[in-house]
């Protein structure tokens, strides 16, 4: 492949090499030529990550549209390579700013039960939850993103160049390469790590709280006028905590209250609670999110509660309680 040196030879270097690497058709030889290349620019690792996430996404819609089936296998080399040129075309104008994929800087948001996957700039890969919205600034010297509403994941591109750095109220959490969640819960923000290592810091304390630093699987909680505590989380906990990337909800063991609460981010129609001591039950189960009714159901199996469906709520009630109207 040529080595190209602006942003539109870059991106359709990097679409070919991903769709070829994901269908394994790559050599030893074009291996070592796929390293040399990433390794002449910083622009082209970025490109390619990013060119990688969005096939990836492509690749599963096609799937899920496809609905089973075989696909037939060209025998030659050459149908292959037409294959692929066809494919590096299409995922090319993704990259270029179309085809329902969301790039680059300026204010991104996901709906009340929606989650939305942005492919930015450098390659970095953000997933917003429901209800959700950051701003993302890039300049020279810093990748600067700012959580307004909501919880996100930042799947980020090393470039020690320029830091990555996610704004949610007071808190700012630092990475260079890493993987990480912000979640805005009111007052206090929490920063869960993924992988690698997040420093989370006050900017504003005039030094007076140090900056903690979390690495995988711990947590750090700041509530505004609290010091900031760091939590260790087991990898378990954590993959539950964020199953929502996958479009479900998983409880294991969750007060029913707290669970419903969970749901109720993700839906039109919310589920309300008419009983306290239902609310108090602890609960267990993995749903779609959005699915209020599926676990309205599978909760009043599991208590003895019954549904009811008012106008505007899904509402919860123990079986031999009499639900007034």
């Amino acid at each position: 492949m040529s080595a190209g040196n602006d942003s539109a030879d870059i991106d359709g270097i990097a679409a070919g090499w991903a769709v070829r690497a994901s269908e394994g058709a790559l050599g030893e030889r074009d291996r070592g030529e796929l390293e040399a290349w990433l390794a002449r620019d910083p622009r082209h690792r970025g490109a390619f990550v990013r060119a990688q996430a969005i096939w990836r996404d492509l690749d599963r819609i096609a799937a899920m549209a496809k609905g089973g089936g075989e696909e037939p296998i060209a025998p030659q080399r050459r149908v292959r390579m037409r294959v692929f040129a066809v494919a590096a075309s299409l995922l090319l104008a993704v990259l270029a700013g179309g085809i329902g994929y969301e790039h680059y800087s300026g204010r991104h948001a996901a709906g009340v039960g929606q989650i939305v996957r942005l492919a930015l700039d450098d390659g970095s890969v953000v997933v917003l939850n429901t209800d959700s919205v950051i701003r993302v600034r890039y300049g020279d010297a810093q990748r600067r993103i700012h959580l307004q509403r909501g919880e996100a994941t930042f799947q980020v591109v090393s470039d020690p160049a320029r830091p990555f750095v996610v704004e949610a109220g007071d808190v700012a959490a630092r990475a260079v390469g890493t993987e990480f969640a912000v979640r805005r819960l009111g007052d206090a923000v929490a920063v869960t790590v993924l992988e690698g290592v997040v420093e989370v810091e006050r900017p504003d304390s005039r030094g007076l709280e140090r900056p903690r630093r979390a690495a995988r699987n711990e947590q750090v909680v700041a509530a505004r006028a609290l010091p900031m505590i760091e939590n260790a989380l087991t990898a378990e906990e954590v993959s539950r905590r964020h199953s929502w990337r996958e479009g479900y909800l998983t409880f294991d063991g969750e007060p029913l209250e707290a669970a419903i609460a969970e749901m109720n981010r993700y839906a039109q129609v919310p589920i309300r609670i008419a009983d306290p001591d239902l609310a108090a039950e602890h609960f267990v189960g993995v749903f779609r999110i959005g699915d209020t009714r599926a676990f309205a159901r599978s909760a009043a199996a599991t208590f003895d509660a019954r549904v009811v469906e008012e106008p505007g709520a899904i509402v919860l009630t123990r079986a031999s309680t009499p639900h007034r109207q």
